[in-house]
């Protein structure tokens, strides 16, 4: 790894680590995740419930309550679990 790729592995886990400390406390958060298309066309997806898991569970996104126009609700095996 360069040292740029180094100081981006670094700054994204202690971005984690904090985003995991803060969403699993006792407070329910919510997650919205707005995405463009190459062709313009836009959607999003809003889940009642979001989590963060720690470095043990290489930081598992927890997410429930979809709703959204993306098409789909679920992660598909993009490190995320969709309860």
């Amino acid at each position: 790894m360069n040292p740029l790729e180094t100081a981006i592995v670094i700054l994204w886990f202690s971005g984690n680590d904090f985003i995991h400390h803060v969403t699993s406390g006792q407070r329910e958060y919510a997650l919205r995740v707005d995405m463009v298309d190459m062709a313009g066309a836009a959607g999003h997806a809003l889940y009642g419930r979001f989590s963060l898991g720690d470095a043990q569970s290489q930081y598992t996104i927890r997410v429930k309550d979809f709703e959204g126009t993306i098409g789909w609700s679920g992660c598909n095996g993009l490190g995320c679990v969709a309860d």
